[in-house]
């Protein structure tokens, strides 16, 4: 069965309906033959609409209209045509906010949300870090034999305790580097444009080194825990109430880290 992705934030907003609609011969200039649209090319299958937050609005009424009765209609054509679509999408935005900014139909966020999985950010994935950054290290590494093999025990803790702004893409980037950088078979926080302590190498102020440095605290102590929160309060010396109250500050979820210890 096919499985078709399209990015809806990298494709101009003139061309994007074509590509997701399809169009007939003379529909628009360049239009030379009739092409059918992601969606038809999906048929029977499954299409992942990635960034859907960046749809532009005159487009969603369409893409609504679709998911209500299942028919094509391609630019420039009047009969449509009905296909068999399982949607799927995408976004790392906040669609709602959207929404309460008019950027973003209700109506159409009700209908794509049948089943939502939300994914954490990776500052709270707790050992998943070091998991993904591994795999990225296996599925990048050059065949050569000074290529870098593995991270040192430095490097792995620079990667636990780093904030993450840029999510995987940030640590995708960084692995990358770091192999291009390591001079020998172990990458070093260096090599990962690192600091030893794991944040970043140079703090833009006093409180968010003060941030930086509670939110790693709560965050070790949480592994060293397996995630059980009681315990990880007494071990910091604080109260559950002050602990959840962190949590929300940092936006740590510890059920991520439960039974995560190393």
């Amino acid at each position: 069965r096919p499985f078709v992705v399209i990015n809806c934030a990298a494709i101009p907003e003139g061309l994007l309906e074509a590509e997701l609609f399809g169009y007939t011969r003379g529909a628009f200039t360049g239009a030379y033959q009739d092409q059918d649209g992601k969606f038809v090319q999906a048929d029977g299958g499954t299409i992942f609409l990635d960034e859907i937050g960046d749809l532009p609005f005159g487009l969603q009424a369409k893409l609504l209209r679709f998911l209500e009765d299942r028919v094509v209609e391609r630019i420039g054509e009047k009969k449509g045509r009905t296909v068999d679509v399982r949607v799927l999408a995408a976004t790392n935005c906040d669609l709602e906010d959207r929404i309460r900014k008019n950027q973003f139909r209700q109506d159409l966020f009700f209908r794509l949300n049948g089943f939502t999985i939300t994914l954490p950010p990776l500052r709270n994935r707790g050992e998943d870090v070091v998991l993904i950054a591994r795999y990225l290290l296996q599925k990048h590494r050059p065949n050569t034999p000074d290529a870098p093999h593995a991270f040192s025990p430095a490097a792995i803790e620079a990667l636990r305790r780093h904030n993450w702004p840029g999510n995987v893409r940030e640590l995708i980037n960084r692995v990358r580097r770091a192999m291009v950088m390591a001079t020998g078979g172990v990458i070093e926080p260096a090599d990962l444009e690192l600091a030893e302590t794991g944040g970043p190498l140079a703090a833009t102020d006093l409180r968010t080194q003060v941030n930086l440095t509670e939110r790693e605290m709560i965050l070790a102590a949480l592994r060293e825990n397996g995630g059980n929160v009681a315990r990880t309060a007494r071990s910091l010396g604080i109260s559950r109430p002050a602990l959840y109250d962190r949590f929300r500050k940092y936006d740590i979820d510890p059920h991520l880290l439960k039974n995560r210890s190393h």
